[in-house]
């Protein structure tokens, strides 16, 4: 199984991507939600959840969410 640390930026959904259709590898991708005083984690937990929706059609693959408040 492969492990990737999701934060939605472009460079790790290039990776979740590139593994999606590249191996056939089991994959976890983990999002975590960091909370703190620029309160962003709302609208970058909606973007993380439609940019999943999407990879998730090209095939299954585990998702899981952590949060962290600082």
């Amino acid at each position: 199984m492969t492990l990737v640390m999701f934060s939605g930026g472009l460079d790790s959904t290039a990776v979740l991507w590139k593994l999606l259709n590249e191996t056939n590898e089991p994959i976890l991708a983990h999002h975590m939600n960091l909370i703190n005083v620029e309160r962003r984690a709302r609208a970058e937990n909606v973007a993380v959840n439609n940019i999943v929706e999407k990879l998730m059609r090209i095939r299954k693959f585990n998702y899981t969410e952590s949060s962290h408040e600082y």
